[in-house]
């Protein structure tokens, strides 16, 4: 197996890791908030390590001459796997609402059985740069909850949290701006997913 690949397999085994340090403060029976902060940081940490793989495993095959028949099954698979749990595993911690997290899921549904079909037909349906930039504004949303979770987690640990929250109210801030990401990463999932099917319509003929 190749190293594009790898990386491709990589970000499908680090989800056993990710999901448990994700989740510490709804497992953990107590609270204990600079521990959360750190693990919160540690799932920062492995999405940007997965953000960055999904980013140069594909250039890395073309410009090495590494494409295979599984590097062009992993690299999608990969992303697909992560990118759901780490949207679930969010939605656990009620960082996203559960019926943006059914819509991103109903359109990488759809699609993949766009392409099945269409795979029947001898015919390929290629990503686009829709599809991309929404896979990338997916990453900008967890990246960005999960520096809004660490510091939130820092601030209560520190003692200052209440305070921010009745002078500042950031708690309503942090929730404002996080909603930049999400409501891009939901208009990108609609409307990437109605181009495939606009584009790729005469396959269900």
């Amino acid at each position: 197996m190749n190293l594009p690949n790898r990386l491709s397999v990589f970000r499908i085994v680090i989800l056993p890791v990710f999901l448990p340090v994700l989740w510490v403060e709804r497992i953990l029976p107590h609270e204990d908030h600079l521990m959360f902060a750190w693990t919160h940081v540690v799932a920062l940490a492995m999405v940007i390590l997965v953000a960055i793989t999904d980013y140069y495993d594909g250039k890395m095959a073309r410009k090495l001459g590494m494409q295979s028949n599984l590097g062009r099954l992993l690299d999608p698979l990969a992303d697909k796997v992560f990118m759901t749990a780490a949207l679930i595993g969010m939605q656990v911690l009620d960082q996203i609402p559960a019926w943006i997290v059914i819509v991103i899921l109903a359109r990488e549904f759809i699609i993949t059985g766009l392409r099945s079909i269409a795979a029947d037909a001898g015919r390929v349906i290629p990503a686009d740069g829709w599809g991309k930039h929404k896979t990338g504004w997916q990453f900008a949303f967890l990246i960005t909850a999960l520096v809004f979770m660490s510091l939130t987690q820092f601030m209560k640990a520190w003692g200052v949290w209440d305070d921010a929250v009745a002078a500042y109210r950031l708690d309503e801030v942090l929730l404002y701006v996080l909603w930049i990401p999400i409501s891009v990463t939901l208009f990108l999932t609609v409307w990437s997913g109605w181009l495939y099917i606009y584009r790729n319509a005469d396959v269900l003929d």
